[in-house]
């Protein structure tokens, strides 16, 4: 398996083990993050963990689908960029993180049971991180030259192409630039 498959069935893991609790036992869930023991779950908090637990199972089903141009295309050519979720992951990263140091700051020393986000925090960081590699250095097959066998498409960023240098023309254009200084008297003639 490649990576993007890897984090394809890695990210659809992760959303499913949040959307399916939330999507068959809502008041469970609610009952479980409730500050008190005698919280009631109203219509309106199951109506809300179902539709986040819809969004979260559209958004699997969404990923898992091959795009729609690519229906001539072989297998291998159908991966699509996984930049929906990377975004999911980052912007769900992101919450959980101010909600915890908004949590732990107001509250100081005596912090409430903060292991699920703790978890959230992990496997959306990880999996973000992930997002990120992937959409920074994964790409499309490289086109090497068959002189140099150097990638003809190196853009130099965020590192160089260091097997681009070639000494050998390097020094033959530095010396074809090098003027005489001085004119002997045997080029006058």
């Amino acid at each position: 398996m490649d990576t993007p498959t890897i984090y394809t069935l890695a990210s659809t893991a992760w959303l499913s083990l949040q959307a399916l609790p939330l999507l068959f036992t809502p008041k469970l869930i609610i009952t479980l993050l409730a500050e008190t023991d005698a919280h009631v779950a109203t219509i309106t908090e199951i109506y809300f963990a179902r539709l986040l637990a819809i969004a979260q199972l559209s958004i699997i089903v969404f990923s898992l689908l091959p795009p729609a141009a690519s229906s001539g295309t072989s297998p291998q050519q159908q991966q699509q960029p996984p930049y929906a979720l990377t975004f999911t992951h980052v912007a769900s990263f992101v919450y959980i993180y101010a909600h915890y140091t908004t949590l732990t700051s107001a509250l100081g020393s005596s912090t409430p049971n903060t292991t699920g986000l703790l978890l959230g925090l992990l496997g959306n960081g990880i999996l973000s991180s992930m997002g990120i590699f992937m959409t920074v250095f994964s790409g499309t097959a490289a086109h090497v030259s068959k002189r140099t066998g150097a990638d003809k498409r190196t853009s130099g960023w965020p590192f160089g192409n260091v097997n681009a240098y070639n000494p050998k023309k390097d020094r033959a254009t530095v010396a074809s630039r090098a003027e005489p200084k001085f004119r002997s008297s045997n080029a006058l003639m």
